[in-house]
């Protein structure tokens, strides 16, 4: 049987107690029984009388160092924690889950999270706990604005961007990938296949990505009819003769054929004017309309 002591005694006892062992997370039960140990009996009920439990658990969790907040996590040890103790439990781990990414330059999945806190503390936590107390989808989109090129391709080429992401996630990181992949084709004189957009991608950032990804991620559509804008005649024919173009989508070979026939008119009509010249001297400019010459098919072109 312990003693017992006055509420104030007990306050007083109770700090000590804890302050001797900052391990001892300060919930009802652990503090019963470290009293219980210095020979000091009080029930929770009475425990919860004298002191602020709540503000004493938040306290802990603030001022804890980080292994043994994971321990505690990683064993649920955290029962009958309020909103706001909640809530620094959160920030303090994807305090911790971010750091260790950006260290090891990771994107910051669930799995690689629980591997890297293998790694640094040796406490095996599954990707479900670490999904349940982080602020994951925040972490992510955060890595991806900040991550340099390398990294980021590095993980969307291990297929990091397929576990545990949302909507707004995927979106986030699909345009940062057609931003990177447009920045580098659009200055490039030959036309973005597949194929050659993904060897700019490994020659600019040291990454290989398939070129399902490049198609799907990076809206290769897109940025194949904006390289037909910006393009001068003489590399879209040299990208036609070379066949960059026979695998491309129904609307950019639309395109094409729209490109090729305006050449094939402007080319015709220089050289009706030069005939024109002459044979009637540089004083005429005048010079009979001409019919449209048909669009003649082309293997250049894929079709």
């Amino acid at each position: 049987m312990g003693k017992w002591m006055s509420r104030e005694d007990l306050k007083i006892f109770m700090g000590a107690a804890l302050r001797e062992n900052p391990e001892v997370f300060p919930s009802s039960p652990q503090i019963r029984k470290l009293l219980a140990e210095y020979g000091v009996r009080a029930g929770r009920w009475r425990i919860r009388e004298v002191a602020d439990i709540q503000k004493m658990k938040s306290e802990w969790i603030r001022n804890c160092d980080e292994r043994k907040l994971l321990e505690r996590i990683n064993k649920r040890g955290f029962f009958n924690v309020n909103r706001g103790g909640r809530k620094l439990i959160t920030e303090k781990l994807s305090g911790i889950c971010a750091r260790l990414c950006s260290e090891a330059g990771a994107f910051p999945a669930s799995n690689t999270i629980a591997e890297l806190i293998k790694v640094r503390y040796g406490i095996g936590m599954s990707d479900n706990t670490v999904m349940r107390n982080t602020k994951l989808a925040t972490m992510q989109l955060d890595w991806i604005a900040k991550a340099d090129d390398a990294d980021f391709i590095k993980a969307l080429s291990e297929g990091r961007f397929s576990r545990d992401i949302g909507k707004k996630v995927k979106a986030c990181a699909n345009e940062r990938v057609k931003r990177m992949i447009t920045e580098i084709a659009l200055k490039s004189d030959i036309f973005p296949s597949k194929t050659y957009a993904a060897r700019l991608v490994k020659e600019a950032y040291g990454g290989s990505l398939n070129k399902s990804t490049i198609d799907h991620r990076g809206d290769i559509r897109s940025l194949q009819l904006a390289w037909l804008e910006k393009c001068s005649d003489n590399e879209f024919l040299r990208s036609m003769k070379k066949l960059r173009m026979r695998y491309a989508c129904e609307e950019v070979n639309a395109e094409v054929y729209a490109r090729k026939r305006l050449i094939e008119e402007r080319r015709a009509m220089e050289a009706d004017y030069a005939r024109f010249v002459r044979k009637n001297g540089k004083g005429k400019t005048e010079m009979p309309p001409r019919k449209p010459i048909p669009l003649r098919s082309s293997r250049m072109t894929g079709r």
